[in-house]
């Protein structure tokens, strides 16, 4: 699992998930973008990237824990 936001030291969190998704899927490693912009504009290109998920900071650790369990849950029922 891979937990990332859009703004990297190395650039764009979203471009990252892009270039890791033409070498694993989805259910190899799941991912979950976190980043202080609510705007629909940038949920939707995570998820075009290949995010499962999103959150928005601050964020409660309970929220965060859920979406892990679910995305860990969904990935090992798959195999």
């Amino acid at each position: 699992m891979v937990i990332v936001d859009t703004v990297l030291p190395e650039g764009d969190g979203i471009e990252w998930i892009a270039r890791m998704r033409s070498e694993f899927t989805a259910e190899q490693v799941p991912t979950i973008v976190f980043s202080l912009d609510p705007s629909l504009e940038t949920v939707e290109r995570a998820v075009h990237a290949g995010a499962q998920d999103y959150l928005i900071t601050p964020f409660d650790p309970t929220v965060m824990e859920e979406k892990i369990e679910v995305l860990l849950a969904d990935g090992l029922s798959r195999r």
